[in-house]
C-alpha cells in the first residue's frame, strides 16, 4: 500500500491497531543476485552458508530430502531508498490483503455491498460520479461522491479517466472497448504461513518451522524494514519473503518466473499445487516456506 491508501484507509476509519497486527512497514528496496544452489552434505545438522550467516539444516527433520539447496551469500547490487522517491516520513507497506478485506468489511453496512455487478459505465459530473451497473439481468445507477475504479483490468473506469485525460479527444470519442491489456508472460505464486512460536508444535515440520522463523529473525536484523527481491539470472525467476507484520507471528513468501503458455492456460495451473509439494527447482528457503 502507498503513503495516499494508507491515509485514505484511515479517513475511512480503519483502526490504527490494524498495521501492526497485519502490515509491516517498507523504508527501503534491496536487489540482490541469487547464485545457483548449492548441495548441503547428507550430514545431519549440516552447516551451509545462508546469505551472510549460519543456517543449521537438519535433513533428517526437513522434507526436501539429502539435497538441501540454500541460498549463498548475496549482496544487493541495488538499493533503493523510498524516501528519496515518495518523500520524507513517506512508508509503504506490505500487507494481509485478507486481514485488510475483513477489516472493510466491518466498517461497512452490509445492505450497502453488493454483488455480482458489471460496471456499465462511469461518468464524472459537477460535484458526484454516476455509476451504472447491471446485475440479476437489470441495470441501475447510483452518484456518489468518490468512485474508486477497481473494476478490473478491463476497467470502465479506466477507459473514463483515459478519455478525459487526452485534451485533444473527448469520452465520446473513444471507442467503446477499454484499453487491452498486454499479457506480461509472468506467472507469479504467493503465500503466506505462521511463524508463532505458540503454534510451531501444533502445525506440520514444526523443527524446519523453527529454521525458517529464525532466518526471518537474522534478515530482518540484517535489513530492517525492507523488501528484498532476489533474482536468479539463469531461470530470470525473481522471488523474495518477510514478514507479513510488525509481531513476527506471520511470514509471506512469492516467486514469479515466466510463462509462455496463453492466459488461459493460466487459469488451469492456479491450482496446480493444491495438496502437492511445490517444484523441486524452486529456490530455498522459498521451497520449505510453501510446504
Amino acid at each position: 500500500l502507498l503513503p495516499d491508501a494508507i491515509a485514505v484507509l484511515r479517513d475511512l476509519g480503519l483502526d490504527d491497531a490494524f498495521w501492526p497486527a497485519h502490515s509491516t512497514p517498507i523504508h527501503s528496496v534491496h536487489h540482490c543476485r541469487a547464485p545457483p544452489p548449492a548441495v548441503a552434505s547428507t550430514t545431519p545438522a549440516k552447516r551451509c552458508n545462508a546469505f551472510t550467516w549460519d543456517l543449521e539444516l537438519d535433513i533428517n527433520h526437513a522434507p526436501l530430502g539429502p539435497h538441501v539447496h540454500a541460498l549463498a551469500a548475496a549482496a544487493p547490487y541495488k538499493s533503493l531508498q523510498l524516501e528519496k522517491v515518495l518523500g520524507k516520513g513517506a512508508v509503504i507497506r506490505k500487507t494481509c490483503r485478507r486481514a485488510l478485506l475483513t477489516a472493510l468489511l466491518k466498517l461497512v453496512s452490509r445492505d450497502k455491498i453488493l454483488f455480482d455487478c458489471l460496471v456499465v459505465s462511469c461518468k464524472e459530473q459537477a460535484r458526484l460520479a454516476q455509476v451504472t451497473f447491471a446485475r440479476h439481468g437489470s441495470t441501475a445507477s447510483i452518484s456518489v461522491p468518490v468512485a474508486v475504479g477497481a473494476d478490473g483490468v478491463y476497467s470502465v473506469c479506466r477507459r473514463e479517466v483515459e478519455a478525459r485525460s487526452e485534451a485533444d479527444t473527448t469520452a465520446s470519442q473513444r471507442p467503446c472497448s477499454p484499453t487491452p491489456c498486454s499479457d506480461a508472460h509472468e506467472m507469479c505464486y504467493r503465500g503466506t504461513f505462521s511463524i508463532d512460536p505458540q503454534q510451531q508444535q501444533q502445525l506440520p515440520h514444526p523443527f524446519l518451522r523453527s529454521q525458517i522463523a529464525d532466518l526471518l529473525v537474522k534478515d530482518d536484523f540484517q535489513k530492517p524494514r525492507s523488501l528484498t527481491i532476489f533474482h536468479e539470472e539463469r531461470t530470470a525467476r525473481q522471488f523474495g519473503f518477510g514478514y507479513l507484520n510488525e509481531t513476527g507471528t506471520v511470514g509471506y513468501w512469492w516467486v514469479r518466473e515466466p510463462f509462455e503458455g496463453s492466459p488461459s492456460e493460466v487459469k488451469s495451473l492456479q491450482r496446480v499445487r493444491s495438496g502437492s509439494s511445490p517444484p523441486s527447482s524452486w529456490p530455498e528457503p522459498i521451497r520449505s516456506m510453501c510446504i
